[in-house]
Protein backbone atom coordinates (compact mmCIF):
# COMPACT_ATOMS: atom_id res chain seq x y z
CA UNK A 1 0.00 0.00 0.00
CA UNK A 2 1.18 3.30 -0.98
CA UNK A 3 -0.26 6.84 0.42
CA UNK A 4 -0.99 9.59 -1.74
CA UNK A 5 1.36 12.31 -0.42
CA UNK A 6 0.56 15.81 -0.59
CA UNK A 7 3.05 18.98 -1.28
CA UNK A 8 1.07 21.03 1.80
CA UNK A 9 0.51 17.87 4.13
CA UNK A 10 -2.65 19.71 4.84
CA UNK A 11 -5.53 17.58 5.13
CA UNK A 12 -7.92 19.03 3.20
CA UNK A 13 -6.01 17.87 0.32
CA UNK A 14 -6.35 14.40 1.46
CA UNK A 15 -8.95 12.45 -0.51
CA UNK A 16 -11.70 10.43 1.29
CA UNK A 17 -11.01 7.00 2.00
CA UNK A 18 -13.66 6.15 -0.21
CA UNK A 19 -12.57 8.05 -3.01
CA UNK A 20 -10.72 6.72 -5.71
CA UNK A 21 -9.77 9.20 -8.08
CA UNK A 22 -6.80 10.32 -6.50
CA UNK A 23 -5.28 6.90 -6.09
CA UNK A 24 -6.53 6.26 -9.89
CA UNK A 25 -4.64 9.43 -10.67
CA UNK A 26 -1.59 8.97 -8.93
CA UNK A 27 -1.12 5.33 -10.22
CA UNK A 28 -1.77 6.14 -13.61
CA UNK A 29 0.90 9.15 -13.43
CA UNK A 30 3.64 7.36 -11.91
CA UNK A 31 3.31 3.88 -14.67
CA UNK A 32 3.23 7.08 -17.94
CA UNK A 33 5.74 9.79 -16.16
CA UNK A 34 8.72 8.10 -18.17
CA UNK A 35 7.12 7.97 -21.64
CA UNK A 36 5.17 11.60 -21.02
CA UNK A 37 8.67 13.13 -19.85
CA UNK A 38 10.33 11.98 -22.77
CA UNK A 39 7.74 12.73 -25.24
CA UNK A 40 7.62 16.42 -23.93
CA UNK A 41 11.52 16.46 -23.79
CA UNK A 42 11.47 15.59 -27.74
CA UNK A 43 8.79 18.52 -28.08
CA UNK A 44 10.82 20.89 -26.43
CA UNK A 45 13.04 23.64 -28.11
CA UNK A 46 16.15 25.04 -27.01
CA UNK A 47 16.11 26.82 -24.17
CA UNK A 48 12.72 24.88 -22.82
CA UNK A 49 12.52 22.44 -19.95
CA UNK A 50 10.34 19.76 -18.62
CA UNK A 51 8.71 19.77 -15.13
CA UNK A 52 6.67 17.72 -13.61
CA UNK A 53 4.17 17.83 -10.39
CA UNK A 54 5.59 15.52 -7.80
CA UNK A 55 1.61 15.27 -6.14
CA UNK A 56 -1.66 14.85 -6.45
CA UNK A 57 -3.23 18.01 -7.04
CA UNK A 58 -6.62 18.68 -5.56
CA UNK A 59 -8.62 21.58 -8.44
CA UNK A 60 -11.72 22.54 -8.74
CA UNK A 61 -13.52 23.76 -12.11
CA UNK A 62 -15.16 27.28 -12.42
CA UNK A 63 -18.79 24.91 -11.62
CA UNK A 64 -17.09 24.06 -8.01
CA UNK A 65 -16.63 20.19 -9.09
CA UNK A 66 -13.68 19.14 -7.87
CA UNK A 67 -11.09 16.62 -9.57
CA UNK A 68 -7.61 15.07 -8.98
CA UNK A 69 -4.49 15.76 -11.10
CA UNK A 70 -1.08 15.64 -12.19
CA UNK A 71 0.57 17.67 -14.72
CA UNK A 72 3.86 18.11 -16.67
CA UNK A 73 4.82 21.06 -18.80
CA UNK A 74 6.95 22.51 -21.27
CA UNK A 75 8.39 26.10 -19.64
CA UNK A 76 10.38 28.61 -20.96
CA UNK A 77 12.15 31.85 -19.49
CA UNK A 78 8.64 33.30 -19.65
CA UNK A 79 6.73 30.79 -18.38
CA UNK A 80 4.24 27.92 -19.49
CA UNK A 81 4.71 26.66 -22.89
CA UNK A 82 2.28 24.03 -22.47
CA UNK A 83 1.07 21.21 -20.30
CA UNK A 84 -0.40 17.95 -19.99
CA UNK A 85 -2.57 17.10 -17.46
CA UNK A 86 -4.02 13.97 -16.29
CA UNK A 87 -7.25 13.80 -14.20
CA UNK A 88 -10.18 12.25 -12.76
CA UNK A 89 -13.27 13.73 -11.52
CA UNK A 90 -14.40 13.14 -7.88
CA UNK A 91 -17.88 12.78 -9.17
CA UNK A 92 -16.47 10.01 -11.93
CA UNK A 93 -14.16 8.32 -10.33
CA UNK A 94 -13.59 5.52 -12.77
CA UNK A 95 -13.12 8.20 -15.68
CA UNK A 96 -9.85 9.23 -16.58
CA UNK A 97 -8.69 12.64 -18.65
CA UNK A 98 -5.64 13.44 -20.34
CA UNK A 99 -6.00 17.53 -21.52
CA UNK A 100 -2.97 18.90 -23.67
CA UNK A 101 -3.51 22.74 -23.10
CA UNK A 102 -7.38 23.38 -22.30
CA UNK A 103 -8.34 20.61 -24.78
CA UNK A 104 -9.08 16.67 -23.62
CA UNK A 105 -7.47 15.06 -25.98
CA UNK A 106 -8.47 11.17 -24.29
CA UNK A 107 -10.35 10.00 -21.85
CA UNK A 108 -11.44 6.51 -21.14
CA UNK A 109 -12.21 3.79 -18.21
CA UNK A 110 -9.01 1.83 -17.36
CA UNK A 111 -9.76 -2.32 -18.54
CA UNK A 112 -9.16 -3.28 -15.05
CA UNK A 113 -11.60 -0.98 -13.11
CA UNK A 114 -14.28 -1.89 -16.32
CA UNK A 115 -13.68 -5.56 -15.75
CA UNK A 116 -14.54 -5.46 -12.17
CA UNK A 117 -17.39 -3.42 -13.04
CA UNK A 118 -18.72 -5.85 -15.47
CA UNK A 119 -18.11 -8.55 -12.87
CA UNK A 120 -15.71 -10.24 -15.10
CA UNK A 121 -12.42 -11.54 -13.45
CA UNK A 122 -9.21 -11.13 -16.12
CA UNK A 123 -6.48 -13.68 -15.76
CA UNK A 124 -3.08 -11.77 -14.85
CA UNK A 125 -1.52 -12.10 -18.29
CA UNK A 126 -4.91 -10.25 -19.87
CA UNK A 127 -5.32 -7.82 -17.22
CA UNK A 128 -1.96 -6.75 -18.00
CA UNK A 129 -2.28 -6.79 -22.01
CA UNK A 130 -5.10 -4.82 -21.45
CA UNK A 131 -3.81 -2.33 -18.93
CA UNK A 132 -0.54 -1.80 -21.54
CA UNK A 133 -3.08 -1.18 -24.51
CA UNK A 134 -4.88 1.59 -22.25
CA UNK A 135 -1.49 3.11 -21.54
CA UNK A 136 -0.51 2.80 -25.16
CA UNK A 137 -3.23 4.76 -26.22
CA UNK A 138 -2.72 7.90 -23.93
CA UNK A 139 0.71 7.88 -24.76
CA UNK A 140 -0.30 7.65 -28.70
CA UNK A 141 -2.60 10.59 -28.22
CA UNK A 142 -0.11 12.73 -26.66
CA UNK A 143 2.55 11.97 -28.78
CA UNK A 144 0.05 12.79 -31.86
CA UNK A 145 -1.17 16.55 -30.19
CA UNK A 146 2.57 17.10 -29.56
CA UNK A 147 2.76 17.20 -33.02
CA UNK A 148 0.69 20.14 -33.78
CA UNK A 149 2.17 23.75 -33.07
CA UNK A 150 -1.41 24.95 -33.09
CA UNK A 151 -1.47 23.60 -29.03
CA UNK A 152 2.13 25.33 -28.13
CA UNK A 153 2.33 29.41 -26.95
CA UNK A 154 5.66 30.30 -28.13
CA UNK A 155 6.64 33.64 -29.27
Amino acid sequence: MQAIDTSSGLPVTVPDVSDRAASLVNWIARDLDGSIRTSLKRAARAGESVVADDYVHLVRDQTREARWERGWRIVDHTGLVLKVTLFVNESNDSLVYIRLGEIIIASGTPPWIGNRSAGASAEASIDLAQRQTFYESIETAIAASLRDPSFYRRV
